[in-house]
């Protein structure tokens, strides 16, 4: 069960209609025009943002992926992750509305103020797969809660790498943030200095809370992450987590580098 980040092994070739971009106002017109069986395929090339890329519709079977299977070769840049005003592109990747079904692969997120990834209700069966995400103002993948007692769930996350530079901007940050999801799935992935500055706490690097259920996270490696994994966080009425497994991790911690638990059931 236990495997590296990297190398990820390669996934099939997307299926239905593609759509390859080279240039930062072609993607933005393949988000706005993006139909269910489609997949926006990248060209190597940095693209700074103009918005945060916004999935929101009714679609099934989306997705977007840089053209080769090296996760540097494309950058997708925000205005960075202490620059207050972000305009439009607090996000970089953002889903909502009834996307079923979602893939995001072989590219790299860095610099947003918020989240690199957010997946709001309405969203189910999201796939990260081969991504790098660098430097967010919050979460890097936040998954959020709808009004009734649902989530996004199916969540599948692997084979990435998530790591601040140095740390965080303050204490409010996870790798992974799922609130109310249900049988998500992450493994293989490295997460590396999830910390808050001096003297602050970061959030765990896995957080799955509020609700969730049934999580399995195996194969890990957390190098010098304030806190691990948590499945729960709070007291509440019923449970905060229910399920799940927790296998064949790793983590470690460098005797300079403060920090909590590397396990929080």
């Amino acid at each position: 069960y236990g495997r590296a980040a990297t190398p990820a092994p390669p996934l099939p070739a997307p299926t239905g209609t593609v759509i390859d971009v080279s240039t930062e106002p072609q993607l933005q017109s393949a988000v706005r025009g993006i139909r269910s069986n489609t997949t926006i395929v990248l060209a190597p090339g940095t693209y700074v943002l103009t918005n945060s890329l916004s999935f929101n519709g009714s679609f099934t079977d989306i997705g977007i992926r840089g053209a080769t299977t090296n996760r540097d070769d494309v950058v997708l840049a925000g205005p960075g992750m202490t620059r207050a005003n972000y305009g439009n592109t607090p996000d970089g990747i953002w889903t909502g509305g009834n996307v079923q079904g979602l893939t995001i692969a072989n590219l790299t997120l860095k610099d947003f103020y918020q989240h690199p990834i957010i997946f709001n209700p309405g969203t189910q069966r999201p796939h990260v797969y081969n991504v790098h995400l660098i430097d967010a103002g919050q979460q890097f993948i936040k998954g959020n809660p709808d009004s009734s007692g649902g989530g996004v769930n199916d969540g599948v996350v692997e084979y990435s790498i998530l790591e601040y530079t140095t740390t965080a901007r303050d204490y409010y940050t996870n790798g992974i943030d799922v609130h109310t999801g249900a049988n998500w799935i992450i493994r293989h992935n490295l997460f590396r200095n999830i910390v808050a500055p001096p003297g602050q706490l970061a959030g765990p690097a896995i957080l799955m809370w509020n609700r969730s259920s049934n999580t399995l996270t195996e194969g890990n490696t957390f190098v010098n992450c304030a806190r691990g994994i948590s499945y729960g966080l709070i007291a509440r009425p019923g449970h905060d987590h229910s399920g799940g497994i927790i296998r064949n991790n790793v983590f470690y911690r460098s005797g300079a580098q403060p920090g909590d638990t590397g396990i929080h059931v």
